[in-house]
């Protein structure tokens, strides 16, 4: 696992990052990503619309989370409104130290 050290006057501190923390965005086909099987969270068909039609305006700001298995961790509601949307391929990070 390799350290990235950022200068001072580039992030206004002066400590070594791990480059797995780095934010690496992969995009990935919507068949192969998961349901998170304890998902608390659930949307209605009204919220589905309204995360569609802001995806659709702005585009995705912030990627589907997902662990080592392709799991997502965070971003249930955009995957099933990029469904709606029919869309097939969607940007990822990946998370590598989750926990099963």
């Amino acid at each position: 696992m390799s350290e990235i050290t950022f200068p001072q006057k580039q992030t206004g501190f002066d400590s070594p990052v791990n480059s797995e923390h780095l934010l690496a965005i992969q995009y990935r086909e919507l068949k192969d990503l998961k349901p998170y099987k304890h998902n608390a969270r659930t949307h209605s068909k009204k919220q589905l619309g309204q995360i569609a039609a802001s995806i659709q305006e702005f585009g995705f700001t912030n990627p589907i989370l997902i662990d080592v298995k392709d799991r997502i961790i965070a971003g249930h509601g955009r995957v099933e409104a990029a469904k709606l949307m029919g869309l097939s391929i969607l940007p990822t990070k990946r998370q590598s130290s989750t926990h099963d």
